[in-house]
């Protein structure tokens, strides 16, 4: 499975833009490890 890497560095530079400004760092963190896992293993 071929991932729009472009794409996808700009989804993940917005969560942590939006982790940072609504201070849910943690939650995000998780979240976006289990996102990146998702995108990896599928």
């Amino acid at each position: 499975m071929i991932i729009n890497s472009k794409r996808t560095s700009t989804w993940v530079v917005s969560s942590l833009f939006l982790a940072i400004r609504f201070r849910y760092s943690t939650f995000v963190l998780v979240y976006l490890i289990c996102t990146a896992k998702v995108l990896i293993f599928v």
